[in-house]
């Protein structure tokens, strides 16, 4: 059976670099040659438009290359480092997912991804990996190593524990990942 998650793979590096061209300035793609049949696209046209994507309400840039969709920033990876991000996500450091500057670009897994991934405040906890013991009446902490979710302890308020927890995580995580997860400290 087909893996529902499974990107579609990269059209070829070559292909890419005779079709589109990459402003590393701006982090833009442009067409230098449309596919052919698209009378709509010019040379020099944007490649895609912002789509929303997923449940989440960001938007990133998407088009259509040789009847495919793709999204601008895996075909920019491709382009300019040689490489099909295959299974891993093109991750926006500064977290504008419109901003495809290569700087802003780098590979994470998707348990990193979810790491990254704000939380939205809800009833029972304001922070992520944060949980409230009724029976003992303190916050529980959790962290992540190798992809797994680990007890940190227990704490009496829900910041300390989000603390905690963000340091055991950062304390196992990519350098690159670390230096973004000891941002979201307070």
């Amino acid at each position: 059976m087909r893996d529902l998650m499974a990107k579609p793979s990269l059209p070829a590096r070559s292909l890419l670099l005779e079709r589109l061209e990459y402003c590393y300035d701006t982090g833009k793609l442009y067409w230098k040659r449309p596919s052919e049949g698209d009378w709509r696209t010019k040379p020099g046209d944007l490649f895609g438009s912002a789509k929303k994507v997923g449940t989440y309400d960001h938007k990133m840039i998407v088009g259509k290359f040789l009847g495919r969709s793709y999204s601008a920033q895996r075909l920019i990876w491709k382009m300019a480092r040689k490489k099909d991000p295959k299974d891993w996500v093109v991750w926006h450091r500064n977290r504008d997912t419109l901003d495809n500057r290569l700087g802003n670009l780098m590979l994470v897994t998707r348990a990193e991804m979810n790491l990254l991934n704000e939380q939205k405040a809800t009833e029972k906890s304001p922070y992520k990996g944060v949980y409230w013991c009724e029976r003992l009446k303190m916050w529980q902490a959790y962290g992540q190593m190798g992809g797994k979710r680990v007890y940190v302890g227990l704490f009496a308020r829900p910041r300390d524990a989000f603390n905690a927890g963000l340091l055991f995580t950062v304390r196992f995580s990519r350098p690159e990942i670390a230096s973004l997860l000891r941002d979201r400290l307070c």
